[in-house]
């Protein structure tokens, strides 16, 4: 499977939610997503980091909603890590880190219908986030 494949995903992702802000980490390159290593992007581990803004007002049920989603991410076949943090010096910012087996798995959990939901559910209470899909520096 291709970054590109990735992408796609993101991007249908973020048309689907206008509260995306953006999806950014990995520079493009030659119309790809380029990890920086010259790895299968299939067989590569996926790290992946977002940032979510959300008011105040809302974080309870964000944070309600995302508890039904994780409770259910985490059993997936491909999922290692999915944790979310809040910022402890300002008053917006989820953090949301997970790690995948492989591209491929990270791809498909946005094709469960709870993700969607999710994302649904995100965009109702306006909630905005900043996706980077990392590439680990030191093992």
């Amino acid at each position: 499977m291709k970054l590109t494949m990735i992408a796609a995903c993101l991007v249908s992702l973020a048309l689907a939610s206008p509260a995306v802000a953006s999806t950014s980490s990995s520079s493009a390159v030659g119309g790809e997503l380029y990890s920086g290593q010259n790895k299968d992007p299939e067989d590569t581990k996926a790290y992946v980091l977002i940032e979510y803004a959300v008011i105040p007002s809302k974080q309870s049920e964000f944070v309600a909603a995302f508890e039904q989603t994780a409770s259910a991410t985490k059993k997936e076949e491909g999922s290692v890590v999915y944790t979310l943090t809040r910022s402890v010096d300002e008053n917006l910012s989820f953090w949301l880190y997970s790690e995948w087996t492989g591209m491929k798995a990270f791809a498909e959990h946005f094709n469960a219908t709870y993700v969607k939901d999710f994302v649904k559910r995100s965009s109702e209470l306006d909630v905005v986030y900043k996706l980077h899909i990392l590439d680990k520096v030191i093992y």
